[in-house]
């Protein structure tokens, strides 16, 4: 076997640059001005193992027991020679004169030449409050939040998206490790620390593999300046992140103009109430929004932050359709007049087009270009996923929605989805191993529990599918969609008794609350209702309810051969 610490540099470490070369510790591949350069495997492991103690001598010993196995029988001595001087020659190094690596001898080796780490991948770790106040809370998610979004549109850079990172926030794991478990190059992290009208933003960028600073800078301003702040601190470490990219990335453009302090404000509340997601939460988040926008009427993020809002009430049924893509419509327009070179309006009106006006060319059109502006925006990568599954094309729904995990790869709801859309391409297997490792990173999570759910139920398992129904329904606490889920499971499991229960428990709801036609409709469908079926499946098409892009799903399989169900799919655009 391989020494373990040749094996473990190649894993962790990004390529390293030294002068006009770079090495590729993770593929085994030297470049020269970017060409790859034919090295063997074995001088490419003495390589690999004086990078990884540059300056300081790795003994003939060390070497041996790295490179060579330790139950080979040749003759080390000259195997050795022979590796070191075929790497010279691929370096056009000599031993006498060395520009890169030094004999010493009957001792080992040193790699003399200053190296340096490149970037091809980062994340942002959650900056710490230090204010003293939990209330401040919001103002150090919105420095980070600001700096993924500059990062992201750097072009070439793979950005860990925030759903990942800010599973870190307030752990202490050693930074390699975190890097590891995130696979990039390397970290941001620091602190923000507000004292009555200044605050202080401490920052620094950090090759993950050697745990080595690679810059660091603190700033200090008056909060009414704090917008202006946030902006520039995002350029520095863009700035110092481009000069380590291989190859070179665009630069962001600056975007759109500087708000006031207290629109700001307003904004980065908005935010952090949007990403908790809960109906309490997204309401919230969509009074911020209106204040930042009433603030400073050109405020195209706001308005875009107001879209968000009401798809995501309109996402998780919390009110009917034409309740909220409306309002999320005009919003997105206006953010639209004010700046089309923002990703996320972009993003925003795809959602309204898949969502509420099924119409797929639009909607393709709109991801296309969100994720031209920012390809690191993984919620893109995955609802584009979604769109594709829905019109048939699962080898690029699958591409897409493992690029979105490939962004943000400890996001609960994206590792599910993964599943989502192996079931959408009818692979049982695949499917339900993919929901299982998304339950692992947050087993209290029901979404996580409702995406396995449906892919045993897909793959006529209905017992295991009643198994994880009622798991969803029990950690959500008994909220929507978990609930009808369980009913739905209940009668594909031969229940009737407990899904006409379910049923009665969903109209009594809807007396207190938006409950979507479609949750009656798969009850009874999966009941053999079939008129009633139909009768809440023409309520869900009156309201455009979202989910009726799931007509191919197995609950709706015994209404496929009644005459009013291809109509259905026609008006809906179904293929």
């Amino acid at each position: 076997m391989k020494g373990d610490g040749v094996e473990k540099a190649r894993r962790a470490s990004s390529p390293i640059r030294f002068g006009i070369f770079e090495a590729d510790l993770a593929s085994g591949e030297l470049r020269k001005h970017g060409e790859k350069i034919k090295l063997q495997d074995q001088p490419f492991q003495v390589l690999a193992a004086l990078l990884e103690r540059p300056g300081e001598l790795v003994t003939r010993d060390e070497l041996q027991q790295k490179v060579w196995a330790s139950d080979t029988f040749v003759d080390f001595e000259r195997g050795l020679n022979k590796a070191i001087n075929r790497l010279r020659e691929a370096l056009g190094d000599s031993a006498e004169n060395p520009a890169f690596i030094e004999t010493l001898p009957r001792r080992g080796y040193r790699f003399i030449a200053q190296v340096e780490a490149s970037i091809r991948s980062i994340a942002v770790l959650p900056l710490d409050n230090l204010s003293g106040d939990a209330n401040l809370e919001y103002w150090a998610d919105g420095m980070s939040d600001e700096l993924i979004n500059h990062l992201a549109k750097i072009t070439g850079l793979k950005v860990i998206s925030r759903t990942s990172i800010m599973g870190f926030k307030r752990r202490r794991e050693p930074l390699p490790d975190i890097a590891r478990q995130l696979s990039v190059d390397a970290l941001i992290e620091g602190s923000v620390m507000i004292s009555g009208q200044r605050a202080r933003i401490r920052v620094q960028l950090i090759h993950a593999a050697s745990d080595s600073h690679l810059w660091a800078e603190s700033y200090d301003c008056e909060l009414s300046d704090a917008p202006r702040l946030h902006v520039r601190v995002a350029q520095d470490i863009a700035h110092h992140v481009r000069s380590r990219l291989i190859p070179k990335g665009r630069a962001p453009s600056p975007g759109g103009h500087l708000v006031s302090a207290t629109a700001y404000e307003a904004y980065l509340k908005g935010r952090f109430f949007w990403n908790k997601r809960t109906e309490a939460d997204l309401i919230k988040s969509a009074e911020y929004f209106k204040q930042a926008v009433s603030l400073e009427s050109t405020y195209s993020l706001a308005y875009c932050g107001l879209a968000d809002s009401y798809i995501m009430m309109g996402v998780f049924a919390l009110y009917p359709p034409h309740d909220v893509y409306p309002q999320a419509r005009i919003a997105v327009e206006r953010a639209l007049e004010l700046d089309r070179n923002l990703a996320e309006p972009h993003a925003a009106l795809a959602m309204i087009r898949l969502q509420y006006d099924w119409d797929w060319t639009g909607a393709e059109q709109e991801f296309q270009k969100a994720i031209e502006l920012n390809p690191n925006y993984s919620v893109v990568h995955q609802w584009y996923a979604y769109l594709l599954a829905v019109l048939g094309r699962h080898e690029e729904a699958l591409a897409e929605v493992q690029r979105a995990r490939e962004i943000d790869p400890l996001s609960l709801p994206i590792n599910a989805f993964v599943g989502f859309i192996h079931m959408k391409s009818r692979h049982c297997s695949e499917a339900i191993d993919a929901c299982r490792k998304a339950i692992e990173l947050d087993p209290p999570n029901p979404f996580g529990h409702w995406m396995l759910a449906r892919a045993f139920d897909a793959c006529d398992q209905f017992h295991e599918a009643l198994v994880e129904s009622e798991n969803a329904a029990t950690v959500s606490g008994g909220s929507l969609p978990y609930v009808a889920h369980l009913g739905y499971a209940h009668a594909r499991n031969g229940d009737r008794a407990k899904a006409e229960q379910a049923l009665s428990d969903l109209m009594e709801l809807s007396g207190q609350k938006y409950v979507s036609p479609y949750d009656f409709a798969v009850i009874h469908a999966a009941v053999g209702n079939n008129d009633e079926a139909f009768k809440w499946l023409e309520k869900a098409y009156e309201q455009r309810t979202s989910r009726l892009t799931e007509l191919a799903d197995p609950g709706f399989k015994a209404l496929r051969a009644d005459p009013r169900f291809q109509p259905l799919r026609r008006c809906i655009g179904l293929p």
